[in-house]
């Protein structure tokens, strides 16, 4: 009789099975505390976060959690407002056994059915440069077996979530050659366009996850597909599934970021088509989202393919046909459109302003500030003010709270730190306190204390302990001049401070000369002129790096 194997000899097996996939024996990123992660948990969980809380509650990854201690690791992931019934429900769904218990697996997914819209792995898709690759030791599975499992209705749900860990290891993977990916590509999609319209949530997503890092990994090798899979994201975006709808609309955001189009520009096309559908407002919101994410690639300077005549014409055209039109929401988001047609091509956009009469010109700034078109800046009226009376008491968003990898985008970015901004802010006034204000200084810019008084001290102007959005917006979008090349924020400022056009050697003796004040200040403790000098600290240095 064989002996029972220690857990040193597993760890040795799944090493060894680790070295003939080509992978290391174990990540470096999975290690925790000098311990290493199983590596099957992690492509299960696809973030070491689960683990940690998890292995916290249970005592052991091998363990299982009763529903308070699911509620505990929620809280643990930074999940705080999620709705009680909700959460009980997708714990009762996980629970196959009916034991009032969950163990790993059946945990991770139940922590995105308790709340739908947790971003945890969306974030580190859509904002990392490197895919992270996540391979699996299920198997072995023949192609047509894998995609006769993803097709068949009613099947298993854990046969499905394998089946698609499985697809994603195998198309994904970094030793996948493009030649290879393509065929696979071509292989798998009607299995993964089955999973996508799969009524249950928790298959749905898991069908994005795979479909967005094959996306990510393979990008132009997904071209001949991607509308097939763009066009079931329009369709679930009004399921009364909330987990596949969000999982949906992540998808099409990931599909239209690394996915270029083709020569062509099919699915500029097929974008636009879809904002005329006026009955189908999810859908015609999509496409404007889509048409927008195509012009921030559009804006980067880095970006190895440009948009040919053809791209500028069409998105030319949509926002002329959209403002000459009668339906206000489409007018609203084709001025939102044309703010990043704008930032990337303002020749052509020029075209477009020059011929608004006043009121469009007033409706475009109204946009172009953040706002709606129709703002007016005065008081409100009657109906905005029982408007406000009905609106539902504030909730921040608190698993938008806590440190995050912030995009290098610059609208990617500023949308980043206007939604952590409004995680912070607990009353839902435009403003957060000091101490908020210390947290979120501390949780993304990673401020020392000191730091952090000398900030607060610029941006509480009226001395009232409240800091508000757009000063605090601006103090981030000043210190992003290392990660953001082009900063539309620092380009505006150093035109008014006259940076612009001022020569290396002059930026380098203007700078020395502010580190020299911002000694003497600090030895003073002068926060508030600290404050301004950093500023000024953040134009130069960016613009001295503009001219390397």
């Amino acid at each position: 009789m064989s002996s029972k194997k220690t857990s040193k000899q597993k760890r040795a097996e799944i090493a060894s099975k680790r070295k003939r996939m080509g992978m290391d024996a174990a990540d470096a990123d999975d290690a925790d505390d000098g311990v290493a992660y199983d590596p099957q948990l992690l492509c299960i969980a696809r973030d070491r976060r689960f683990l940690q809380v998890f292995e916290k509650k249970a005592g052991s990854l091998h363990g299982s959690l009763e529903f308070d201690e699911f509620c505990e690791c929620l809280n643990l992931l930074g999940i705080e407002d999620y709705d009680t019934d909700t959460a009980k429900k997708a714990f009762k769904e996980l629970d196959a056994d009916n034991e009032d218990e969950l163990e790993f697996e059946p945990f991770v997914h139940a922590v995105h059915g308790a709340y739908p819209k947790f971003n945890l792995l969306w974030i580190e898709i859509m904002t990392k440069k490197k895919y992270t690759h996540f391979s699996t030791l299920e198997g072995p599975y023949g192609e047509d077996q894998l995609v006769g499992i993803l097709k068949q209705k009613g099947g298993s749900f854990k046969d499905a979530i394998t089946a698609l860990r499985v697809v994603g290891d195998m198309v994904a993977s970094p030793h996948t050659k493009d030649v290879a990916a393509r065929k696979l590509i071509v292989k798998m999609t009607p299995g993964l366009l089955a999973a996508l319209r799969n009524p249950n949530g928790y298959v749905v997503r898991c069908a994005c996850l795979t479909v967005a890092d094959i996306a990510k990994a393979k990008k132009a090798n997904m071209r001949p597909q991607v509308a097939k899979f763009l066009n079931i994201c329009w369709e679930l975006f009004d399921s009364k599934n909330a987990l596949a709808a969000y999982s949906a609309s992540m998808l099409s955001k990931a599909l239209l970021k690394y996915v270029p189009d083709d020569n062509d520009n099919k699915v500029l096309k097929t974008l636009i088509q879809g904002t005329q559908l006026k009955d189908f407002d999810s859908v015609q919101r999509g496409c404007y989202e889509g048409i927008k994410v195509y012009l921030k690639k559009a804006a980067n300077p880095k970006a190895k393919v440009q948009p040919n005549k053809e791209f500028w014409s069409l998105v030319q055209k949509t926002v002329q046909d959209g403002l000459n039109g009668d339906d206000k929401v489409a007018k609203q988001r084709c001025y939102e459109v044309l703010v990043l047609y704008e930032k990337a091509n303002d020749k052509k956009a020029a075209r477009i302003i020059t011929s608004f009469n006043v009121q469009q010109a007033k409706e475009y700034e109204n946009v172009k500030s953040g706002g709606n078109m129709d703002d007016d800046g005065g008081d409100e009226d009657e109906d905005k003010k029982e408007e406000e009376e009905e609106r539902a008491p504030w909730q921040p968003d608190t698993s938008k709270r806590g440190p995050r990898e912030l995009s290098r985008d610059y609208d990617e970015r500023k949308e980043q730190l206007a939604e952590s901004f409004d995680a912070y802010d607990d009353e839902g006034e435009g403003y957060i306190t000091t101490e908020r204000c210390q947290q979120f200084l501390r949780d993304l810019f990673d401020c020392t204390g000191q730091e952090a008084d000398i900030a607060i001290k610029g941006l509480d102007t009226k001395l009232d302990g409240h800091i508000t959005k757009p000063r605090m917006l601006k103090w981030g979008l000043a210190h992003s001049w290392e990660k953001v090349r082009k900063n539309a924020f620092l380009d505006k400022e150093g035109n008014t401070l006259g940076y612009k056009s001022s020569r290396k050697e002059r930026l380098q003796q203007r700078l020395e000369l502010f580190e020299k004040l911002k000694e003497i200040e600090l030895a003073e403790h002068n926060y508030a002129a600290l404050y301004d000098i950093d500023h000024r600290c953040c134009v130069l240095n960016y613009f001295i790096k503009q001219k390397k």
